[in-house]
């Protein structure tokens, strides 16, 4: 979306509801590029923004899709690993 519409997509509904998102994840995009893309998944507020604002900014496709895939695994696996650990201290407290 924001590849194809630009800046201008910033003042579009649902972004006009929550427009406190878009400049914090300007700002990071803008200081990080592709690290920022990758760190930025694993902060909520700015989980939603920074691929936006990447497209807005016309990261490069492929820069843009490993930051992307690899933060989404990386994510993926710590959340699972986090949920097991918790499992297995409840069973462990719990018995």
């Amino acid at each position: 979306m924001g590849i194809k519409l630009g800046p201008p997509v910033a003042h579009v509904s649902p972004l006009t509801r929550h427009p406190e998102l878009t400049p914090p994840g300007d700002a990071y995009v803008k200081h990080g590029g592709v690290l920022a893309t990758f760190i930025g998944r694993f902060f909520g507020p700015l989980r939603a923004s920074v691929p936006l604002v990447a497209g807005i900014f016309a990261m490069p496709y492929w820069h843009f899709q490993v930051a992307n895939f690899t933060s989404a695994f990386l994510w993926a696996g710590v959340l699972l690993t986090l949920g097991d650990v918790v499992a297995t201290i409840i069973k462990w407290v719990w018995g």
